[in-house]
């Protein structure tokens, strides 16, 4: 299940996805080096200290998401080409966020999210394809789909009257998104 906003998700019920993540986890140990952890619980994952003061809120999720890695060496995480395929495909507000935090917060920095984003590329993963039309037909600006739904996602609807400080905290996430997709675009381009 995926809500609308951030503001929906209870954070018992995040932690929840959590504790069973973890419990499965142990009991799949042979099969560790097939499984790749993908869906709303990679950010926290792949972005390192989740619990550090952010602009953006923590990651949220209510469920677990496993796939199975076949002809691939993915590592247990997944990935921002499947997180975009994924928006490409579902375009939910919760899986813009997930890439705009993903790529903001990634373990490393923002130059790290953008190399493995490259290594994804060359490694000829089948999300790319859809990863990069996503980024291209879906963040090309502050009005497209994918920064609208993350900024939808972490604020809500825009209301008549909105404040100035939430208009520009909505302005920013946009902002941020555009160059995010502009970064991982440009990469894109120059290994091609």
């Amino acid at each position: 299940m995926k809500y609308e906003t951030y503001s929906e998700y209870d954070p018992a019920h995040s932690a929840l996805a959590e504790s069973a993540f973890l419990t499965i986890w142990g009991g799949l140990g042979q099969w560790h080096d097939r499984l790749v952890l993908i869906g709303g619980m990679v950010p926290k994952y792949l972005c390192g200290k989740t619990d550090a003061p952010n602009a953006l809120p923590r990651p949220v999720t209510l469920d677990v998401d496993l796939g199975i890695a076949l002809a691939a060496d993915e590592g247990q995480y997944g990935n921002l080409s499947w997180e975009l395929r994924a928006f490409f495909n579902r375009q939910q507000p919760k899986d813009a966020f997930d890439i705009l935090y993903t790529v903001l917060h990634y373990d490393g920095g923002i130059d790290a999210a953008i190399a493995a984003f490259a290594e994804e590329i060359g490694a000829d993963n089948p999300a790319c394809e859809e990863a990069l039309l996503s980024l291209r037909e879906h963040f090309a600006t502050e009005a497209s789909p994918g920064p609208v739904k993350a900024s939808h996602f972490v604020l809500g609807s825009p209301s008549p009257g909105e404040s100035e400080e939430m208009a520009f905290q909505r302005a920013s996430i946009r902002q941020d998104a555009v160059s995010a997709a502009t970064r991982l675009l440009d990469t894109a381009e120059q290994g091609e």
